[in-house]
């Protein structure tokens, strides 16, 4: 692939492992970055159905993150654990499908199950062509960052987006897999 666009080495099994912020099947993508972009808000422009990457590397052990669109076109979220993981549509350890345009997708280190320092990337796909017309749509996804010492409480909300829970069944059934086999184990001592 490419030979991982001098970004990453090939493995075992022909895929790539990219390093740094490089990230996508072939490496060719550069993640963004809070603390790259010393920033605690960042805005992605797109034009139609595009990827981007961002990597979140956390400061402090509270943290809030929200995604929006700020246009007609809806998006998704696919979040691997780790900053040196590679998530895309197929692997990945959480999922937030069909965002809606307008709304604000809002997740933290307790809802995603992160344990408390451990960073993610996520692989974000805007869904940006008009139906019918097959338009490309220009897009801007704006992200904001709130860490521990600008929330207001320490109640910090479950994945939501426009108030409604968002059950992430893969990452629950994997906690519940690992839960039983220690269950199993300690059972047949």
């Amino acid at each position: 692939m490419n030979n991982c666009n001098d970004a990453g080495t090939c493995n075992q099994y022909g895929f790539c492992e990219c390093t740094g912020l490089a990230r996508g099947a072939d490496c060719a993508h550069t993640a963004v970055s809070f603390k790259a972009a010393n920033s605690s808000s960042i805005s992605v422009p797109t034009k139609g159905t595009q990827w981007f990457y961002l990597v979140h590397e956390p400061t402090s052990g509270q943290w809030s993150m929200s995604l929006r669109s700020n246009t007609s076109s809806s998006f998704s979220v696919y979040v691997g654990y780790g900053t040196d993981s590679n998530p895309d549509s197929y692997t990945y350890d959480a999922m937030y499908k069909d965002i809606a345009p307008g709304r604000t997708l809002t997740f933290t280190e307790q809802s995603l199950g992160l344990a408390p320092g451990t960073g993610f990337a996520a692989a974000v796909q805007v869904n940006g062509y008009l139906t019918g017309s097959n338009s490309a749509l220009e897009n801007l996804i704006e992200i904001t960052l709130t860490e521990a010492d600008d929330l207001e409480d320490d109640n910090i909300s479950f994945p939501y987006f426009a108030g409604a829970p968002l059950i992430l069944m893969r990452h629950i059934l994997k906690r519940l897999d690992h839960e039983l086999s220690y269950l199993t184990k300690w059972l047949n001592k």
